[in-house]
This record gives C-alpha cells, sequence and structure tokens, in this order.
C-alpha cells in the first residue's frame, strides 16, 4: 500500500479540534482485545477530557456484528456515546490512520492475522506511536521503541500507556520517529523481498 503523504480525513471530520485520537482497528472475533479496549475507556476519558477513541473494525461475521451491537451497549451503558465511535470499514484507512495521535492493539491473540498485522506497520509508517500487547511475534516493535508493551486482558494497563502517550508530547515525537526508522530497516519491501528470494532460491535446491 502505498504511504504517500495525504490531506486530513474528509477535511478532519472524523477527528475533533483538539482531540487526542485514538485507533483501535482490530477484530471482534479472535484477538481478545476490544474487550480490554472498552474497558480503558472510563480511565482513559477521566484523565484525558479531550481523548476521542476510534473503532474502525470490520464486520466480517455474524458475531463480530453481535460484538460491535453489545461494544455499542457498553459504551452507551456508560455515557460515553460522544466519544466514542464506531466506523465499520472506512473508505481510505490511510487517511484515518493519519489523523490519529496513538494506535492500541492490546491483542491476546494473532489468530487469522500476520505475524505483524498490515495496520501496525501502516501506523508504524506514518509515525503514529503504538500500544501493543506483549505477543512473541510483537517483540520487534515494542524493541525498537515504536510502541509501548502493556499485558492483554489489562485494561487499567492499556489506560495508563495512553494516557502517558498523552500528555509526553516528547515522548510521542521519539516513539514516532522511531516508528518510521523500524519500517525502513526492517520492513521495507526493498529489504524483505531479496530475502524471500533467497529464501525461495534455498527451498528449491535442497
Amino acid at each position: 500500500k502505498s504511504v504517500a503523504p495525504a490531506g486530513p480525513l474528509h477535511g478532519g471530520e472524523f477527528k475533533k479540534n483538539g482531540a487526542f485520537g485514538i485507533l483501535f482497528s482490530g477484530d471482534y472475533e479472535y484477538s481478545g482485545a476490544h474487550p480490554t479496549v472498552l474497558g480503558s475507556l472510563p480511565f482513559i476519558f477521566k484523565s484525558l477530557p479531550h481523548g476521542q477513541v476510534y473503532f474502525a473494525c470490520r464486520r466480517k461475521t455474524k458475531r463480530a456484528i453481535e460484538e460491535e451491537r453489545r461494544s455499542k451497549t457498553e459504551v452507551a451503558r456508560r455515557g460515553l456515546e460522544g466519544r466514542v465511535s464506531f466506523l465499520n470499514e472506512v473508505p481510505d484507512m490511510l487517511r484515518l490512520i493519519r489523523e490519529m495521535d496513538v494506535c492500541v492493539f492490546p491483542a491476546a491473540s494473532l489468530y487469522h492475522k500476520m505475524d505483524v498485522p498490515l495496520l501496525l506497520l501502516e501506523c508504524l509508517a506514518n509515525g503514529v506511536p503504538l500500544v501493543v500487547s506483549d505477543l512473541p511475534s510483537l517483540k520487534p516493535l515494542t524493541e525498537g521503541g515504536a510502541a509501548i508493551e502493556v499485558v492483554p486482558g489489562k485494561p487499567e494497563l492499556l489506560a495508563h500507556a495512553v494516557i502517558r502517550l498523552a500528555k509526553e508530547a516528547r515522548l510521542r515525537r521519539e516513539m514516532s520517529e522511531r516508528a518510521r526508522q523500524l519500517v525502513r530497516k526492517e520492513f521495507n519491501i526493498q529489504e524483505i523481498a531479496p530475502q524471500y528470494e533467497a529464501l525461495y532460491r534455498q527451498l528449491m535446491e535442497s
């Protein structure tokens, strides 16, 4: 996918002026992440009056539709409708990403996903700091200084990491630069393609 610069999403209508944009784009079926995100909302909004959370999760199955309905009900029960947006599918995901200040991915499982989900790579390429779970395949992101690691299933820890990023602008800037560097160094197609070619040659020769 292209990661060329782009303007604000629809003139910036998704992210309100002055809002701290928090993106969650995962699934409702397998990762186990959305309950942790939902549980973190009261902690986040208590400390960040300008925080705004965006669920950009595709509803691919009946279970996903039901989980989204339950999530909306929980948000409404807490009186947080004005602070949380459920976007489902977004026509231009890159433009949404570029409006965000942080992306959270507290997944307990990467079942049905790449080792490092493409969404996270797109965030890194666009300098969006991450908060991710401590799964082994996500370690390169935290070790590279582009993400803060949290234990899945712990809403308070997720909230603490988000609040820290919101309040420490210097840390966000440093992580943003590390994110771009990490993508260029470790996930650049010009670097990865020769590695695949070498692997395929090795397999054919054996």
